[in-house]
C-alpha cells in the first residue's frame, strides 16, 4: 500500500538531492529536445530557401530558352544588321498605319466642314436655277 505523503522527503524515502536531481534531469531533456527541434527547423527551412531558389532559377533559364526570346537574341548577335532594318521596317510600318489612321479622320473631319458650309449654298443656288 502506498505511504502518505507527509511533506517530508526523507519520510517518505526521498532526499532533497534526490528530487533537485530529478528536475535537472528533466530540464536537460527539455533543453536538448529544444535545441533538437530548432536544428531540425533550419535544417528544414534551409532546405526550403535552397528549393525556392533553384526553381528561380530554372523558370529565369526558361525564359531566356524560350523561342521568341531565344530567337530574337540569336538573330541579333548573328545578323545584327538584318535585326536592325527589321526594326526600322517595323516602325516604318507602324508609323505609316497611324499616319493613314491619323489622315482619315482629319479627311472625314475636313469633309464634314465643307459639307455643313457648302449646304446652305447648294440649296441657295437649286433655288436661283430651278426656281
Amino acid at each position: 500500500m502506498a505511504q502518505p505523503y507527509t511533506g517530508d522527503y526523507a519520510a517518505n524515502g526521498r532526499s532533497g538531492e534526490t528530487a533537485k536531481d530529478k528536475v535537472g534531469e528533466t530540464m536537460d531533456r527539455v533543453m536538448e529536445n529544444a535545441e533538437e527541434m530548432a536544428s531540425t527547423a533550419k535544417k528544414k527551412a534551409t532546405d526550403a530557401a535552397q528549393t525556392v531558389s533553384d526553381k528561380a532559377g530554372e523558370m529565369a533559364e526558361r525564359i531566356q530558352d524560350s523561342t521568341v526570346y531565344a530567337s530574337v537574341c540569336k538573330a541579333a548577335r548573328e545578323q545584327p544588321l538584318a535585326t536592325l532594318a527589321g526594326a526600322v521596317a517595323i516602325g516604318f510600318m507602324a508609323g505609316a498605319l497611324w499616319k493613314l489612321t491619323r489622315s482619315q479622320s482629319t479627311s472625314e473631319r475636313l469633309a464634314s466642314q465643307f459639307s455643313s458650309f457648302a449646304d446652305p449654298h447648294i440649296k441657295t443656288l437649286r433655288k436661283n436655277i430651278w426656281g
